[in-house]
């Protein structure tokens, strides 16, 4: 025999047309990449995404601490895109601050994109990765392809990477067995949305051999190359 349940349904606390709203960008680089910052600024604004800059952010808007202002300004952002170049790794002082907002948006489910400048791969590892793309910062015709990409993605920022077990006990998602099938549904169709959308792009998904990190590659024509999150795996793309 089975116990009767009755299952009342509550409306989840979330809106199929969010994804009309301006999309919010966390930009994680160098301060001294200026010339760069400024080009992918223009590029995401032109593309109705608000790229959230540190340096660009009026000082009394600011909180005191900086790391609670960073905390509050990747947990507000839909992705998280870091460029990643000399400049990065000149200084310990943006090494630290880099790898501290890669740690951010993967304890807050955030899609990264890391961007690294053509050349000998960086001897510094970012262990967390979804997406990646090896691009010349000096050739517009990369910046054109950064912002067509994300024309494409915006609206499937960090889907893949949201999952129930990053919501706290007590949200509306845990009210009743319809709100978790109705939340798992959604972002399941949107899955698949982004996925039919990345390969439309050409985008390959792919796995490091050593450290076993999956993650999107968006420069398929470089290959092999070294895994940007153990910088000791080696990976070659198989054309289908």
């Amino acid at each position: 025999m089975f116990a009767h349940v009755n299952f009342k349904f509550k409306p989840m606390n979330f809106r199929c047309g969010e994804t009309k709203k301006l999309s919010k960008v966390f930009i994680s680089h160098s301060k001294r990449e200026k010339k760069l910052i400024n080009e992918i600024q223009s590029a995401l604004d032109n593309i109705g995404i608000t790229p959230i800059i540190e340096e660009f952010i009026d000082a009394e808007k600011k909180q005191p601490i900086p790391w609670k202002e960073i905390l509050g300004n990747v947990r507000s952002s839909k992705a998280v895109y870091l460029f990643l170049t000399d400049e990065v790794v000149e200084t310990e002082y943006t090494k630290n601050w880099v790898i501290f907002e890669d740690g951010l948006a993967s304890a807050l489910g955030k899609q990264l994109f890391l961007f690294e400048r053509e050349g000998i791969p960086l001897k510094y590892p970012i262990p967390y990765v979804t997406d990646y793309m090896i691009f010349e910062k000096e050739r517009t015709e990369d910046i054109l392809t950064i912002q067509k990409i994300s024309k494409h993605l915006k609206k499937y920022f960090s889907v893949e990477e949201t999952l129930i077990t990053n919501f706290p006990l007590g949200h509306p998602v845990y009210d009743s067995m319809s709100n978790m099938f109705l939340y798992s549904l959604y972002y399941s169709l949107k899955t698949r949305g982004k996925r039919k959308k990345l390969k439309a792009l050409g985008v390959k998904k792919v796995k490091c051999p050593k450290c076993n990190t999956s993650f999107y590659y968006y420069s398929p024509e470089k290959s092999p190359f070294s895994c940007p999150s153990c910088r000791s795996g080696r990976i070659e793309v198989i054309s289908h």
